[in-house]
């Protein structure tokens, strides 16, 4: 049922690691003049440990606890644009709250591009296994329900031309102010 109109002031991109979140992120709010904002940074400063660090010496949970935490800090900051660590959707309350006070954007790739750019770092903790081609399928297959969920968009990012789907956000996100369906 359409809700009344409200200000959209805060974007967020979700999805998989290296669906491209980060670089979507920083590329629109320079489009818009806002600011961007990640998540894994933000948690990193606050924790003073890399992300690889925590799931290590303190856990999953642990992590997913704090994200939780920093993602509603970061939903009263107006005109920002968030980039969010790809397990931030496992959580019905972040799902809630993002849906709630974000206009969300799910960044979605197939496995195989996924696996080509997470190849190039060992910062993937989930994905330090000896085989993440099928890690990576199992985590798809374990959120992808939570990220259709939570988002109000679907941006398919398998290379190509991103930056032409992203000039059209602004637009979509205007028509949506008025009508928004959750």
């Amino acid at each position: 049922m359409p809700r009344a109109a409200r200000n959209i002031d805060k974007i967020a991109f979700i999805g998989m690691m290296g669906a491209g979140k980060t670089f979507c992120a920083r590329t629109l709010a320079k489009k818009l003049h806002w600011r961007d904002l990640d998540s894994d940074v933000i948690i990193e400063r606050r924790e003073k440990m890399s992300i690889p660090q925590i799931f290590r010496n303190k856990g999953e949970s642990y992590f997913r606890t704090i994200e939780s935490r920093v993602i509603k800090d970061l939903l009263v900051k107006p005109q920002t644009v968030l980039s969010l660590g790809g397990g931030v959707v496992c959580r019905k309350v972040n799902r809630s709250l993002l849906k709630k006070k974000s206009f969300v954007i799910w960044l979605k790739a197939k496995p195989e591009v996924i696996q080509k750019r997470t190849s190039k770092t060992a910062n993937r903790p989930l994905l330090n296994v000896d085989d993440p081609k099928r890690k990576i399928n199992e985590i798809i297959k374990e959120r992808e329900n939570y990220y259709r969920q939570c988002a109000h968009v679907v941006v398919v990012n398998n290379g190509g031309n991103i930056l032409s789907k992203l000039a059209r956000i602004p637009q979509i996100r205007h028509m949506m102010r008025a009508n928004i369906i959750n």
